[in-house]
Order: structure tokens, then C-alpha cells, then sequence
């Protein structure tokens, strides 16, 4: 074993003794925390050498502050405990990679009560000069900002609700660059639960993708909420207060993608997002170009 190697192993032993780090039993991945951040390392160990291989996707996101770390025995979920969120993150486990997938983010998981409106925006410019010279070509884009960045907000509020669109209506403005495609729209959307959510997408504004949710109890909300640029400040609002506060980083979103589609062409492990949920982004996204032809709500066929 290279000291590095070894140097890692003793730091896995060592943190899981001072309840830093678990380890699955059945897949040989340890989990591991040093208190610092916002995140939980994952590594196959091999069971002969004791060597650490980084698996796809770590580190994944955490609590707040995570300071231990405990594995389920049936090796199916990982329990983090965060020291200042004062609470505890559940995960599962994929069972053929190791990798993590938050359970119940905290929208979903009722920390603000019965959500009531959900709001996401990606606006930035792409006025004359822009790098990407096709993106008000019709026959190319296939479409406005609706298209471009506007699936990024709907399928950002899918996912964070744990909830489907049942129905979208949508209003859209057109100038002399756009032509016949969108410039700017806004979309209403119904989800099965009953909140209502809103889209905002814009080729004409500045650089913005804020996210809010409103619930009964309280307001989650952060004003880069997908950014990749920078940390993503996440505030917990009860009244006018901020109760608490979080920073994540998406910086290495794009590429963990690369990396675990790279993993499932290579027959590594599976894709941890089914082809389904992109369909039904575009189910979503059909219904929303109806509406702007119709001026109607327009119902979003479930992808089964």
C-alpha cells in the first residue's frame, strides 16, 4: 500500500472511532466527514489491499456541519447528524455504486409546513455577441428560454417538492432578436399536491436563479439557488427572521453528470436519473408551448 493510501485508511479508522465516517458492510464503501463543510466523501475500499477509490459523484451534499456518520445494517441508508442544523440528514444508498441520494429535501420533508407557492428563475443575456450564435435560431434551439434554462427551474421545483405538474399555463413575450420564438415567459404551474409554482425564464435579464418556497410555517428560499459559479446560501425564513442558514455548493454538478454517465456507458453502475424523468420534463414543456399558442391551461399527460 502507497503511504498516501495507507495515510487515508488510518484517517478513515480513525474518524470512524471518533464517529466521523461508516462504512457498508456489503458494498465495502466507507462514508466520511471531517466536521468541515458541507459534504460526506464516499470511497470503495478494496478488501484485500485496503486502497480508497473515490466512487462517482463523492463528495455528495450534507447538513449543516455533519459530525457523524452511521450506516443502517441493512446497508440501505446512511444517517449524517449536523452540528449546527441541530438535526439529521437522511440517504440511501445505490447498492451497486455506494453513491448517496438525499431523502426528503427539506421543502419535501415538511420543515416549512404544507407548501403553498414555488418559484424558481433562470434569466440571463443573450442579446447580440453571445457565444452561442444559434440559441434564436428556431430550426436549432427548437425554442426560447422555456426550452434553454426554463426545464432547469421546472425540473429543480420537481425535485425538491417530490411532486408532478399536473397542469401549466404560460405567457410569453417575443422582439425584433427573438422573432418568432419566446424573449421572456412566465409559467403557472399546478402541481398533484396542490402547491403552485412559478417559472420565470428570460433571455433579456441579467444573470439570476433565485428559488423560494412558501409554506404555512415558513420560507426556504436562496438568492443562486442554481448557481454553479459560486456557494448557494440557503435560508430557512420564519416571519422576518432568518432562522437559519445553509451553504451547498453545486460547482462540481456538471461534472458528477459527466462522470456517471461516462460510468453507466462503461457498464460501471446505473444511471442514478431514469430517461423517464427527462421525458417528463418534456411532457411539461410541450404542454407550456401549447399554452403559449392556445392562451389555455394545459393538462401534462404522466409519463408511466
Amino acid at each position: 500500500m502507497t503511504p498516501i493510501k495507507q495515510q487515508s485508511l488510518v484517517c478513515i479508522v480513525l474518524a470512524s472511532l471518533a464517529g466521523l465516517a461508516g462504512c457498508s458492510s456489503s458494498n465495502h464503501v466507507a462514508y466520511v466527514t471531517l466536521g468541515q463543510g458541507n459534504t460526506i466523501a464516499a470511497f470503495r475500499v478494496d478488501n484485500h489491499s485496503g486502497s480508497l477509490t473515490k466512487i462517482v459523484g463523492s463528495p455528495f451534499n450534507a447538513g449543516n456541519s455533519p459530525i457523524s456518520i452511521l450506516v443502517h445494517p441493512s446497508n440501505k441508508f446512511v444517517y449524517a447528524a449536523n452540528q449546527i442544523g441541530n438535526d439529521i440528514s437522511l440517504f440511501t444508498v445505490d447498492q451497486s455504486t455506494g453513491a448517496l441520494t438525499e431523502v426528503g429535501p427539506r421543502a419535501a420533508a415538511g420543515q416549512i409546513g404544507k407548501v403553498i407557492f414555488a418559484r424558481s428563475e433562470f434569466s440571463f443575456s443573450a442579446s447580440a455577441g453571445h457565444p452561442r450564435t444559434w440559441i434564436n435560431d428556431p430550426a436549432v434551439a427548437g425554442g426560447g428560454p422555456i426550452a434553454d434554462v426554463g426545464v432547469h427551474c421546472v425540473d429543480a421545483l420537481r425535485y425538491i417538492l417530490q411532486d408532478e405538474v399536473i397542469k401549466v399555463s404560460a405567457r410569453g413575450i417575443s422582439d425584433t432578436k427573438s422573432g418568432a420564438m419566446e424573449a421572456a415567459a412566465a409559467l403557472t404551474l399546478e402541481f398533484s399536491r396542490g402547491t403552485l409554482g412559478t417559472v420565470l425564464a428570460s433571455f433579456r435579464a441579467e444573470y439570476r436563479t433565485p428559488v423560494e418556497f412558501v409554506g404555512e410555517t415558513g420560507v426556504l428560499r436562496a438568492d443562486d439557488g442554481l448557481s454553479v459559479e459560486r456557494p448557494v446560501t440557503l435560508e430557512l425564513r420564519r416571519g422576518e427572521s432568518v432562522v437559519e442558514t445553509e451553504s451547498v455548493s453545486n460547482r462540481y454538478a456538471y461534472a458528477r453528470q459527466v462522470d456517471m454517465f461516462a460510468a453507466a456507458v462503461e457498464g460501471k453502475a446505473a444511471f442514478p436519473v431514469p430517461g423517464e424523468e427527462g421525458w417528463q420534463n418534456q411532457e411539461i414543456l410541450d404542454a407550456a408551448y401549447r399554452s403559449l399558442k392556445s392562451g389555455r391551461t394545459e393538462d401534462v399527460p404522466l409519463v408511466k
